[in-house]
């Protein structure tokens, strides 16, 4: 089963993007696909920066729900010294208990150079052993090469996000100064491809479980 439509970001004398997008599945599995095409019907080069925001809450997300990843990781604010979640010192891969710090705006961000197997796919996801259920993502390296973890742990808004994505979140600008801006050329496309899988199979866990993290600054 499949369903498909589209999406055009444009305006006149500025960017003229066209986002195809296919969710897919088969009766039976616990999977979900998604395949987008996103294409520059312009005639000039244009920016591009994707992030898929894959946002998890309650019941799957709970205190001491594993978060599953590997890869070298920064904070978003670059100290991993003084950052409350994302610190040398905090377990940041166990969901915390809601936390008062967190109402409101509270919330930190960790950039992820997620790592990838041997066929270039990269895997995260969410353990919760309780529940004996993960949720897995798969994507592709080459596509999608970094991941974000989004955590807020307020009373109630209680979640977390799993985010691949072409860059960090930093901004265009920023992006073009390090030189890591994409720019699609007049009629180019970009391929991305996830797919998200429940799962009670106790070896997707074992497997997942390494959560191997170097921090970098």
């Amino acid at each position: 089963m499949s369903i498909s439509g589209s999406m055009r970001e444009t305006q006149v004398l500025g960017p003229n993007l066209d986002l195809k997008r296919t969710i897919s599945g088969r009766l039976g599995e616990s999977k979900i696909y998604i395949k987008d095409e996103v294409t520059n019907k312009g005639n000039s080069p244009v920016p591009h920066m994707l992030l898929y925001h894959c946002n998890f809450g309650w019941p799957l997300v709970d205190e001491g729900t594993d978060i599953l990843w590997d890869g070298k990781w920064r904070p978003r604010d670059g100290d991993t010294n003084t950052n409350k979640i994302f610190g040398k010192s905090n377990n940041f891969r166990k969901c915390p208990a809601p936390m008062d710090e967190h109402s409101g705006t509270g919330e930190e961000a960790a950039f992820i150079d997620i790592d990838a197997d041997g066929n270039g796919q990269c895997h995260c996801g969410l353990y919760n052993a309780q529940l004996g259920i993960a949720v897995i993502i798969r994507f592709y390296k080459k596509q999608l090469p970094w991941l974000i973890n989004w955590q807020h742990w307020g009373k109630n808004e209680y979640v977390t996000g799993l985010e691949p994505a072409t860059n960090p979140p930093i901004g265009q600008a920023k992006a073009r100064k390090q030189n890591e801006l994409i720019l699609l050329a007049p009629g180019e496309t970009k391929n991305y491809e996830l797919e998200m899988e429940v799962s009670g199979n106790p070896e997707i866990f074992k497997k997942k479980k390494k959560n191997t993290t170097i921090a970098v600054q």
